[in-house]
């Protein structure tokens, strides 16, 4: 199977998934079994990867239109910690999460999920609701 933008995904048991990260740092999770990731979220992992900035960007401004600077915690910009593919095996197969943080936020990740929607020249990335993951 061709992984594309992955080639250090391994799979994890504890996870029950892929993981990797990207060049900046960015973990990534895909869904699937002991033999390969799932198909249809490993393909949505490459597209948000191939237009990353476009995808994060989405993300943060979602949270910045919620998310008050300096009233939870942190200051400054928001910055990409994991992308999930299917976490909850309940998710649908075009959705994703963003989880996110802020410099001095020590208490939990922001997490932004997404729908991704192909456009006929770009790809369009729809956040859908978002939350707080204490750590």
């Amino acid at each position: 199977m061709d992984i594309g933008p992955f080639p250090d995904l391994v799979y994890s048991a504890v996870e029950h998934g892929w993981l990797a990260k990207l060049a900046d740092g960015t973990e990534i999770f895909v869904r699937g079994n002991r033999r390969e990731p799932e198909l249809p979220r490993l393909l949505l992992a490459r597209e948000v990867a191939a237009h990353f900035d476009l995808a994060i960007a989405a993300a943060e401004k979602y949270l910045n239109h919620f998310v008050a600077q300096g009233t939870v915690g942190g200051t400054g910009e928001w910055t990409p910690v994991a992308l999930e593919f299917g976490r909850s095996r309940r998710s649908d197969l075009r959705e994703y999460e963003v989880l996110m943080n802020r410099d001095g936020d020590n208490y939990g990740l922001w997490n932004v999920g997404v729908m991704h929607s192909p456009g006929l020249s770009t790809s369009q990335f729809t956040p859908t609701r978002f939350g707080r993951r204490q750590t």
